[in-house]
């Protein structure tokens, strides 16, 4: 991701920003970074993001899928 090509945009603020990517016609990075002192539980609606949906969503941190999301970004 961070060899992509295409530079990342702030798309949300605050504690908890997320930054997304389009590398391609249906291909996007989403990154929620949590700047908090702990963990956080939350989600964020796609819609929020600036998208439909999500056909598939990866974990690559943990490298692993995670299937498909309608509406929310899974917890984090």
């Amino acid at each position: 991701m961070d060899q992509s090509g295409h530079p990342g945009k702030q798309i949300t603020g605050g504690k908890i920003p997320v930054w997304a990517s389009k590398c391609g016609e249906s291909t996007h990075y989403v990154a929620p970074f949590n700047l908090t002192d702990g963990s956080f539980i939350g989600s964020v609606k796609w819609s929020d993001l600036g998208f439909a949906s999500a056909e598939s969503v990866t974990d690559v941190w943990g490298e692993k899928s995670l299937g498909s999301f309608r509406w929310v970004i899974p917890q984090f």
